[in-house]
């Protein structure tokens, strides 16, 4: 079962709901254009922080979008959160995209996923009701999502259930999808670790990070 929805409003109480309800994946675009009041916290409950936690005590992971044009009203539960799993978003190419927040050492995305919404058949970018451009966090972290939400569906085995509880905890399948970034459906969505970005983008540069350990699932 999935939940995704946009904005601040309600933050904690949706993340409840969606658990008490049975979703198995939250998937959440925070960031807003909407014109806060003198007193912003206003739009916030002092609970949110709980409903993370609350996410995190039922293994629900929360698939969060990292914000774009460095954002600043994505919530930072989103990103430092253990029940979070941030995405940031590529172009075409594969590559960082340059509105893609969730790119620095202090807030780094957990993973990157394709940010663009195309025609199927032109490939042109489609438009939003507003006539911007159909590209974003907010289009990545759904991919990412259904990604996480695939993985739950497994049985665990062993090697990735690290704590040996029997079921799928959301360090654990961020271990998976990360042992396994190479297969063909991630490919789809041009899903990549973001280490790997990291590594791509400096390399872009003329910069050669050592070398990043890559695990394999034992055959």
């Amino acid at each position: 079962r999935f939940a995704c929805w946009s904005g601040h409003v309600f933050h904690d109480i949706g993340v409840f709901q969606a658990i008490e309800e049975g979703a198995d994946v939250i998937n959440l675009s925070t960031g807003t254009d909407v014109q806060f009041p003198e007193e912003p916290d206003a739009y916030f409950s002092e609970s949110v922080p709980y409903a993370y936690d609350y996410a995190r005590l039922k293994a629900v992971p929360i698939v969060t979008a990292a914000g774009n044009y460095a954002d600043n009203t994505v919530l930072e539960l989103d990103k430092f959160h253990p029940a979070a799993i941030s995405v940031g978003a590529l172009d075409q190419r594969g590559q960082l995209a340059e509105y893609s927040s969730g790119f620095a050492r202090e807030r780094q995305a957990s993973f990157f996923a394709y940010g663009d919404v195309r025609d199927p058949e032109t490939r042109e970018l489609m438009t939003m009701f507003d006539g911007s451009p159909a590209q974003g966090t907010s289009f990545a972290s759904p991919r990412v999502a259904a990604a996480v939400a695939e993985v739950k569906l497994k049985p665990i085995n062993s090697f990735y259930d690290i704590n040996e509880n029997g079921q799928w905890d959301i360090a654990e399948v961020e271990f998976y999808i990360r042992v396994n970034i190479n297969r063909p459906e991630y490919e789809q969505i041009k899903l990549k670790d973001s280490l790997n970005v990291v590594e791509e983008y400096f390399a872009s540069q003329g910069v050669i990070l050592g070398e990043i350990q890559q695990f394999s699932e034992p055959t």
